[in-house]
């Protein structure tokens, strides 16, 4: 919880910047310190929560509204799925 007033600067920062940013080139260098960031905040592991939680209730949903959908289309949905948000 400590971390969580940093992070906030942070993300403030970096959308105050994010006009003048806009047109520059995204170098390997600035990736990495974008991708150092998202790991330093557990971001991808944060989005990855979210997105097997939404992933669940989808699930849940389609088997509610249309049972005879197969168990296997579903498991091949929810692979797709992860594919894209990995």
């Amino acid at each position: 919880m400590r971390r969580m007033p940093a992070v906030i600067v942070a993300l403030a920062m970096l959308a105050a910047s994010s006009v003048s940013c806009a047109e520059e080139e995204l170098t390997d260098a600035k990736r990495a310190d974008i991708e150092r960031l998202l790991h330093m905040t557990n971001a991808l592991k944060l989005g990855q929560m979210f997105a097997s939680t939404a992933m669940s209730q989808f699930e849940q949903t389609l088997r509610q509204l249309r049972p005879d959908i197969r168990a296997e289309l579903v498991g091949v949905l929810r692979e797709e799925i992860q594919k894209t948000i990995d």
